[in-house]
């Protein structure tokens, strides 16, 4: 426990700077931005709807890939250095564990003050924008946002195995390598994409509902103007499978990058 501890510390010295500028970034586009515009300017409703619909864009693409952006500059600032990972008494999957841990706790972080602020924001009718929250609907956003976060988590696990395989390549392929990498993530998105689709997949994946939320709603500004999610199933299988595959590709990652140390 006190070298995880030790361990995590200095990951966090590590990594401070980018920890502070996303919450930063994540307070200033679902928060200070909304309040700003709506203060200081006038908006249609289809520009309100258009300009709300920018704001959960950036808001998902930045949540969801937090993690893995925490993780890839934590690993460049070490990479070029052996005797970080050479010399330590720690195993390779300790090393890699810490710095994964220390990402998923960045993008949990995120995503809990970026929902606070949203729905403060919402909920006290800070024109336009209302955000409609009721025992109905509550367990709908609450395992969206969990499920937000297995999401970063997976790709963060992609990124770390491509970030590896990049590393090995680099020596034997030279400009061509992001080239090969990028094809051969494509690939793994065409095998997980098959996979996804079978049978025995669906089976596993829908097993285990939970929760059956039938309807939640964002009113833009008017009583017509409206975001639905109807119908909305979470299911335990899935949730094993997402383990089970980030933690394979996790297990993939570390082992190939010990290999690569100690060529």
């Amino acid at each position: 426990m006190k070298v995880w501890q030790g361990l995590l510390m200095k990951e966090r010295l590590l990594m401070r700077g980018w920890f502070y500028a996303t919450i930063a970034f994540m307070t200033l586009l679902t928060f200070v931005l909304p309040v700003f515009l709506t203060l200081y300017f006038k908006f249609s409703s289809n520009e309100i709807k258009e300009g709300f619909t920018a704001i959960t864009i950036f808001w998902f693409l930045f949540v969801i890939f937090i993690p893995a952006i925490i993780l890839m500059v934590s690993v460049g600032k070490e990479v070029e250095r052996p005797d970080i990972w050479l010399h330590s008494k720690n195993t390779i999957f300790t090393l890699f564990g810490v710095k994964t841990l220390y990402a998923s706790f960045v993008g949990a972080v995120n995503i809990v003050i970026s929902s606070i602020f949203i729905i403060l924001l919402y909920t006290v009718h800070l024109e336009p924008f209302r955000l409609v929250l009721s025992e109905a609907n509550l367990l709908f956003w609450l395992l969206f946002l969990i499920s937000l976060f297995f999401l970063s988590i997976i790709l963060m696990m992609v990124g770390l195995l491509f970030r590896v395989v990049y590393l090995i390549l680099r020596p034997y392929t030279k400009k061509i390598t992001g080239l090969l990498t990028l094809g051969l993530l494509f690939f793994l998105a065409w095998v997980a994409e098959k996979l996804s689709s079978s049978k025995i997949y669906q089976e596993i994946a829908t097993f285990g509902k939970i929760g059956n939320v039938s309807e939640s709603q964002f009113y833009l500004g008017d009583e017509s103007s409206y975001l639905w999610i109807d119908a909305s199933l979470f299911y335990v299988g899935e949730i094993v499978l997402n383990i089970g595959f980030a933690s394979l590709l996790f297990i993939t990652a570390a082992l190939l990058f010990e290999k690569k140390v100690r060529l």
